[in-house]
Parts: structure tokens; sequence; C-alpha cells
């Protein structure tokens, strides 16, 4: 059975761009902010992956109160109910549950609501974390009024960065893995222990780690970082040996 860090690893990793899709959120004009999301078959599928299908879910529906008053005088009381998702996953012996409420959807408005506590809870556990930092995305509207279905932003479907409009931000799918910030960690710790850093160098290199946390650091930059270390290593070895 897989370990506690092994499924949180597992359950955080950034969504598939095929898996991702776009509704049209507020109206600004002739323009929509469109937000991203993903389907409920989409979470029961990174679930089954990360923990080996030893997981299982739970629905309550939990009142709330509402007094309405007319004129100073309470006229009713009455209860509304909220529904709320947990998802239990099996770690290191013990069960561990997250909950998330959700909310109805315009269409279906009690299975809609299901499926949003669902998804809610599973970003709980890390799935689909990532949307949250894609950005901010606007489509035009078409002549009927509406967004073209199946819309996605401007090469989406290409290799090249997201099409976010602050370059600044670098999009959760250009991000470097974990195993690989470790690798250039290890390599930092060598060069540094051997001054092996020309003047700022090493600040860099630091600095660069920082945005990782942020998610801001580009792939690119950390596979950069790593050969050019490696090379500083590599090279060192060498002369040492003469």
């Amino acid at each position: 059975m897989k370990t506690a860090s092994e499924i949180f690893e597992s359950l955080s990793k950034d969504t598939a761009k095929h898996e991702i899709k776009f509704r049209e959120g507020s109206h600004f004009g002739n323009k929509a902010k469109m937000l991203a999301f993903i389907d409920a078959r989409y979470v029961m599928d990174r679930l089954d992956e990360a923990t080996d299908g030893v997981w299982k879910n739970d629905y309550r529906e939990i009142k709330t109160s509402v007094t309405e008053k007319d004129n100073g005088i309470i006229s009713a009381v009455y209860d509304i109910g909220k529904l709320y998702c947990g998802i239990s996953i099996l770690m290191d012996g013990e069960w561990i549950t997250k909950w998330d409420v959700g909310v109805k959807s315009n269409f279906e408005a009690e299975k809609g609501e299901a499926s949003d506590s669902f998804k809610r809870a599973g970003v709980q556990w890390g799935i689909g974390r990532d949307l949250y930092s894609l950005g901010s995305f606007f489509a035009p509207f078409e002549a009927n009024g509406k967004v073209k279905f199946g819309w996605k932003p401007n090469g989406w479907n290409e290799q090249s960065p997201l099409n976010i409009p602050d370059p600044e931000v670098i999009a959760p799918h250009n991000r470097p893995t974990k195993a690989v910030i470790d690798l250039v960690k290890d390599a930092y710790e060598e060069c540094n222990s051997k001054s092996l850093f020309k003047e700022g160098w090493g600040e860099k290199v630091l600095l660069n780690l920082s945005k990782f946390d942020k998610k801001e650091l580009h792939t690119d930059t950390a596979t950069s970082m790593l050969k050019s270390m490696q090379e500083l290593l590599n090279k060192n070895k060498i002369e040492g040996d003469l």
C-alpha cells in the first residue's frame, strides 16, 4: 500500500491539459471571463490512481437556521440545507476525511450540487488545485451572444507556454517536477560547499529556487541551472584529478 506522502504527491500533480475544460463566468461587455474546471470523473480517476482504489466518499446535508424579520419582528424561522461531500482516504492505516460544500448548478440542480461538492472535496486533497493559478482568460461572444462551444485559449493545444495575459506568470504545466528541483538543490549544495560559484551566481540559483514555491519557475530554467552546475562539478572533478 502507498504511503501518505506518495498519495499526496500523486493527488497534487498538475492537471493534464486535455482534462481541463472552460465555462463562462462573469460577462464584461462583448466578452466573458472563462473559468477552468474538471469533471467528477477525472477526480474519481485521480483518486483511483493515487490510492489504488482505496478511498470512499460520503454526503451530508448540514442545516443552517435562517430568520426572517418584518419591521424588526420575527415573521419566520426555517432551515436551509447545504450539501457537503467528504472524501476519505486510507493513509498509513488511518482513514482521513476532507469535506467541502457544493453549489447548485443551473442544470439538474441537485445532481450538480452533489458533483460540485465532490470536486471541491477533491481540491481539498490537491486534485485540480493548480487550476486556480492558471491566470485570467477572456473569450469573445459569438453572434448568438455566447462563447464558442469547446473554447480554449490561443495556443492551448500547442507545446509552447499557455496564453496567459501576464507574461511574468508561468503556467503550472511548465513547472519542473519536485524530482528535478531536488537535483538542483543537491547540485547547489555541492557547488556551494566547494566554492565553485562565480560572484552572484549562487544567489541567482537560490532566487530561482524560491520561484518554484510560488509556481513561477519554468522547467527550462530549472534544467538549465542543473546542467550548468553539473558541468561546473564535472570540470572541478577533472581539474582536481590533474
